[in-house]
């Protein structure tokens, strides 16, 4: 799938912040917003717009992205797996450019493994750029929260969606593109 903020549905002003922001993206960012907006979609797209690669379905595989994700089974993302994540991004780059984390379920940080990340955060090694993802920003511990860059995404305007999916779809999304 190419990189996707040209056919990205609503939230205009934020997908041209994130592609201006691209080349020289600060370090750490918070995307927040309804389920269905589009916000992993548009972490991805910048992850790889950063990194510079063609194909976001590549980005698993580029050396300078690395994604925090629950284990199979797991309800929340636990120490052991943060503290490898956060050795991780510690790392010199290997291609020379930006290292990526992507953190899709910034909620299911449980107490110790959200201070893990404070750290790093607060103090990036070389060019790191964190993004976390939520669907509920209170859930992330305040100071964490505070040395991130708040991108809230907002509910599409139905009329927007029009054309896209049918009336009925449209109103049961509540303006959440993804769900319709």
């Amino acid at each position: 799938m190419p990189i996707p903020f040209g056919d990205f549905l609503g939230n205009a002003p934020i997908i041209r912040m994130l592609e201006s922001l691209a080349d020289h993206p600060g370090h750490a960012y918070l995307f927040h917003g309804a389920d269905g907006l589009g916000k992993r979609l548009a972490a991805r797209s910048f992850a790889g717009k950063i990194l510079k690669i063609d194909n976001i379905d590549h980005l698993s595989a580029h050396p300078d992205f690395i994604a925090l994700e629950r284990e199979e089974g797991s309800k929340e993302l636990k120490i052991k797996q943060t503290r490898e994540f956060v050795s991780r991004m510690t790392m010199t780059s290997a291609r020379g450019g930006f290292k990526v984390a992507l953190i899709p379920e910034a909620d299911r940080l449980n107490e110790e493994s959200a201070n893990a990340l404070l750290k790093s955060v607060e103090e990036p090694s070389g060019d790191s750029v964190f993004i976390f993802v939520t669907e509920q920003p209170d859930r992330l511990p305040a100071t964490l929260r505070s040395r991130l860059a708040s991108i809230a995404f907002a509910p599409v305007p139905l009329a927007e969606l029009s054309g896209k999916f049918s009336d009925e779809f449209i109103r049961a999304s509540r303006g959440c593109p993804g769900i319709a």
